[in-house]
């Protein structure tokens, strides 16, 4: 198949010869190319009416008729001269003959078919697609119809004979050509390689990308773990071997491989030199296998690895970005039964799942602290699961500490001390556990809702925890036992404390007196006054309630903090993502800052700690990553792997860098650890990249004037403000924010309008695309960093969200990633919805501060606000939503309008 399909020019002039009736008025008939003239009585040129036709009639055959309304249904013969009904259009590929083709809708095609493009050198000229018409798209610059392409071949080993007879003798098909599915009930031709069985491969998914057909396997062959094997179905046969098939494995739909059969994941099944290759959940291959072991460099397709690993491209060579290519054989995880969600997303309890299945130790448990501190409460039966765990006193933790549980998905239950495991429970929890994590549950009155929250307990520290449920915010100070508090005797140990929210404080003998934020500080109008003082390793949580006529008295209750878990040792893994659902590959996890400076951390030469970006789970991760020879301050590639050295990550500079070269853009710099272990050069300070890395950049602090500062180094004035969301794991429901630091990223010299790629513009504006139509939600939000065939990205000033200002009449200034509500992007506004509404243009913005985001349930518009955090009643603000709606928490200090809760 031509991924482009090129028209010389839409209308073509056929030539008929004959006409059936003109015998009698051209006496003879007539020559070849000529027809009889009804009117005339005279032989005329096919296609030629003297004189012309009035308007609205067209000359067939001579004669001046009125066109027919063409295509009532897909591949209907017609003539490109003459009308077509709506949302078909009729076209010839070859000049010869036409047919009837459907336009897409929206850019999607019934099944059975794709949506492709047609180019015309009559096109007109387009930057997006608000300029083409319906069913256009603006592709390479120019405004192009649309049509549906039905599937042209019947699927990769029945369709073989059709592709062939269809392209062969094509010099753009020079080794034949191959039947493949590309969705959607689909299946087309495309170009086959030179590779025999046997041979390395590369998948033709990459080719189509690359333009690179030389790694490609001949016809009748199939690209498994980067080695040419025979194809086969259920009407063919093998020349050595069965034919494996399942309905749905790595081959395809009904397609399977010639070879021995194995069981997944055996070892051993298939004799010496030998291992077992997944390609479906319940069917294997036998395949040549290797000795190197795991985390050993290789060769795709060389059978070099031993059995149990699979050697993974973790980089495809690229020669215009100066890459190498980058392989290991890593450990495989079986993930059958561990299947990602239908976004494509992994629970945290499904990963945990994948996790084990990697030669991990161990996995260590999850903890919960369960402290019941209602006075108006009697004991609880505690279950886990379906299974009893024991009771709970009032006044105590549950197990006297930390109690332990599986990690993942946990049902916790109370239940009437004594009664039957039927009965309803009077509270469940049910979270999501992480090995390792401890989990605080606190039972504090009778009809109140506790929050699991995840809390990290320091041995030998003091807590104070405000877990009353009807108080506001709390003033604690220490005196001297049976002394009234003046500003010479009392110690102040947490003023405004907000309801949920722990402290850290310090040991004290004396009375601790608790007091309504801001109140006078007397014993008399004091809360509660406990002479027991603060103990070190105790948690003394502020609890019961106001009401007098309610049995839980105000007290402070003082349980000791619990002893963390200990972990096990041993090297830890992840399961990451292969892109099918039989198997993933292992990655070796790096566990503290220590790791990052010890060479032996992780296993296989040429390896060490790094964070990287997984992109299966959306998250960052310290984990074993090949690394490079480059020392501090050499030029790298920010965009590869394996460019620094032990310690160093490589930092993107823009063209405006001295000595700029656009294969190594960046410089290696140091890492630092985020708990201080190590840290940075003079001039730099240690930038997180996420709150869950032990690792960050070293980086240059800037301040943000206009989006940039001329003191950070040349090629780096981008000066861009930021901030986070912060989760607090006690009390309040809602996130707060918190502001960022600022540092220098990478700008160049090229001037807003102009043509660009990279961190090459100016500091005012950024590399984006016009915001364009998409599929997907995630796209559909960042659809200026996606992209759409044939637009082109400029150099885009930036703007500030929902000031109301710097933007065109008609626009409004959206985000721009990393999501802030600080530096945006001006859009057209094409479309007019309300927030939460119905819009037709995923992508692409739908009102004021609004985008169009394609959803599973229908496409729908979505406004978006400065999150601001909730006050100190929990109440989420108007921010610049519309009157009667709220800014809820989405991302950093970016939130999204919805109705009050």
């Amino acid at each position: 198949m031509r991924v482009l399909i090129s028209i010389v020019g839409l209308f073509f002039l056929l030539v008929f010869s004959g006409c059936s009736g003109c015998d009698d008025d051209c006496p003879g008939g007539c020559p070849e190319g000529s027809v009889c003239n009804a009117e005339s009585g005279l032989c005329v040129n096919a296609g030629e009416c003297p004189g012309g036709c009035p308007a609205g009639l067209a000359c067939v055959d001579g004669a001046c008729t009125t066109p027919p309304i063409q295509c009532q249904a897909p591949q209907e013969a017609c003539d490109p001269r003459f009308e077509t009904n709506d949302g078909f259009l009729c076209l010839s590929f070859d000049g010869v003959s036409a047919s009837c083709y459907e336009q897409c809708q929206a850019g999607e095609c019934a099944g059975g078919s794709l949506c492709f493009f047609v180019e015309s050198s009559l096109d007109p000229a387009c930057t997006s697609n608000d300029e083409c018409g319906a069913n256009q798209a603006c592709q390479f610059g120019a405004c192009r119809d649309t049509i549906c392409q039905p599937s042209e071949c019947e699927g990769p080993i029945a369709g073989l004979d059709t592709c062939r007879a269809l392209y062969e003798g094509d010099p753009n098909f020079p080794n034949g050509a191959i039947c493949a599915n590309a969705g959607n009930d689909a299946s087309y031709c495309f170009a086959a390689g030179p590779r025999t069985e046997g041979e390395s491969c590369s998948a033709l998914d990459q080719a189509l990308i690359s333009g690179n057909i030389s790694n490609l396997c001949s016809p009748g062959l199939g690209c498994l773990g980067g080695i040419c094997r025979a194809l086969c179905d259920q009407n063919s046969s093998c020349a050595s071997g069965d034919c494996l098939l399942a309905e749905e494995s790595i081959a395809g739909p009904d397609t399977g491989f010639c070879g021995e059969q194995c069981e997944p994941f055996s070892q051993g099944e298939c004799g010496e030199g030998q291992s077992c290759q997944p390609v479906a959940a319940d069917l294997g291959l036998c395949v040549p296998s290797g000795n190197l072991p795991a985390f050993s460099r290789c060769e795709p397709g060389a059978s070099q690895c031993e059995d149990g690993t699979f050697c993974v491209v973790l980089q495809e060579p690229n020669v215009a970005q100066g890459l190498a290519g980058e392989a290991r054989c890593h450990p495989i995880c079986d993930i059958r039964d561990a299947p990602a969600e239908a976004d494509g997303s992994v629970s945290p309890t499904t990963q945990a799942l994948r996790d084990s299945r990697c030669p991990n130790p161990p996995v260590d448990p999850a903890g919960i602290v369960l402290a019941h501190l209602a006075t108006d409460l009697e004991e609880f039966d505690v279950y886990v699961g379906d299974s009893l765990a024991g009771q709970l006193e009032p006044r105590s933790q549950f197990n006297d500490g930390v109690f332990e549980i599986e990690p993942g998905r946990t049902t916790l239950a109370l239940r009437p001390a004594g009664g039957p495991s039927t009965d309803v429970p009077l509270a469940e929890f049910v979270f999501d556990a992480e090995s390792g994590g401890t989990y605080e549950i606190e039972i504090l009155a009778a009809g109140s809702e506790p929050e699991v929250r995840a809390r990290e307990f320091a041995l030998g520290s003091v807590s104070v925890i405000h877990a009353s449920t009807d108080l506001g915010p709390l003033d604690l100070v220490g005196v001297p036992s049976g002394e009234e508090p003046n500003d010479q005797n009392q110690t102040l140990f947490v003023e405004g404390l907000e309801p949920g929210v722990s402290v850290e404080a310090s040991a004290f003998e004396g009375d601790v007196l608790v007091f309504e934020a801001g109140a006078e500080r007397t014993r008399f109008s004091a809360l509660i006054i406990s002479e027991l003082g603060l103990t070190a390793g105790d948690a003394n949580y502020v609890s019961g309630t106001l009401d007098a006529l309610d049995s839980a008295a105000l007290e402070i209750v003082n349980l000791p903090i619990p002893a963390p878990l200990e972990p096990t040792g041993g090297d830890r893994f992840i399961c990451s993502s292969l892109g099918n659902d039989v198997f993933g590959f292992c990655q070796q996890t790096c566990e503290s800052s220590e790791s990052y400076l010890n060479a032996e951390t992780c296993q296989g030469e040429g390896m060490g700690c790094a964070p990287v970006f997984l992109d299966d789970t959306a998250e960052w991760k310290d984990i074993c990553a090949p690394i490079g020879s480059k020392v501090e301050g050499s030029q790298c590639n920010p965009f590869g792997i394996a460019q620094c050295q032990r310690g160093l990550y490589c930092q993107e500079y823009g063209n405006a860098a001295p000595d700029f070269d656009p294969q190594l853009r960046g410089v290696c710099h140091s890492l630092c650890a985020t708990d201080g272990t190590f840290g940075c050069e003079a001039g730099r300070e240690c930038k997180l990249i996420d709150d869950e890395l032990i690792a960050g950049e070293c980086a240059v602090a800037c301040e943000s004037e206009m989006f940039g500062d001329a003191s950070c180094p040349t090629g780096q004035n981008s000066c861009l403000p930021s901030a986070s969301l912060v989760l607090e794991t006690v009390g309040a429901s809602e996130p707060s924010v918190r502001d960022e630091p600022t540092y220098c990223s990478a700008s160049g010299l090229i001037a807003p309008g102009e043509m660009c790629s990279g961190a090459d513009c100016v500091p005012q504006a950024e590399c984006l695309y016009p915001r364009s139509a998409q599929t997907d939600f995630l796209f559909s939000l960042l659809s200026p960093y996606v992209g759409a065939q044939g637009l082109v990205p400029t150099c885009t000033l930036r703007c500030d969200p929902f000031s109301g200002t710097g933007c065109a009449n008609g626009e409004t200034c959206l985000f721009n990633y990393p999501y802030s509500a600080d530096v945006g992007h001006c859009a057209p506004v094409v479309e007019s919805a309300l927030p939460g509404a119905p819009c037709t243009r995923p992508g692409e913005a739908c009102g004021q501060d609004s985008i169009c985001v394609a959803d599973p349930a229908g496409n729908l518009c979505f406004r978006f606000c400065e999150y601001e955090g909730p006050d100190s009643n929990g109440v989420l603000s108007q921010s610049t939503c519309p009157a009667g709606m709220e800014c809820a928490a989405l991302v950093a200090d970016l939130g999204v309008c919805r109705d009050p809760r």
